[in-house]
């Protein structure tokens, strides 16, 4: 028997696996139905309780409802910290001009 496991992202510590499964579960059988496989669909929705396709909601939303375990404010950068944050950028920045214009794209200029 198939089992799909529906994993959900970031800021979901005041939902419940069952109240996203609630939401995810149509619009995953209702995205399958479209693609042309009506028979699967029902199985993931329709024919969940019998012999159909076993979808869950894998929730670890709770495990952050304490404050600081995503991590705190980091605080102000030291000056060294923000230079070395600032040249970055900048390399980032000429690093995807550069790859614009051999794809060819065109330069902005600062005006």
């Amino acid at each position: 028997m198939a089992t799909i496991v529906l994993v959900h992202g970031i800021a979901q510590e005041q939902s419940s696996a069952d109240s996203l499964e609630k939401d995810w579960i149509p619009a995953l059988a209702g995205g399958v139905r479209k693609a042309g496989f009506s028979e699967v669909a029902d199985q993931i929705w329709r024919d969940r309780g019998h012999d159909g396709i076993e979808t869950r909601m894998a929730f670890y939303g709770n495990l952050f409802l304490r404050p600081d375990l995503q991590g705190g404010d980091p605080g102000d950068f030291t000056p060294a910290e923000d230079a070395w944050a600032e040249q970055l950028v900048k390399e980032w920045l000429e690093r995807d001009a550069h790859l614009k214009l051999r794809e060819g794209g065109t330069r902005c200029t600062r005006s």
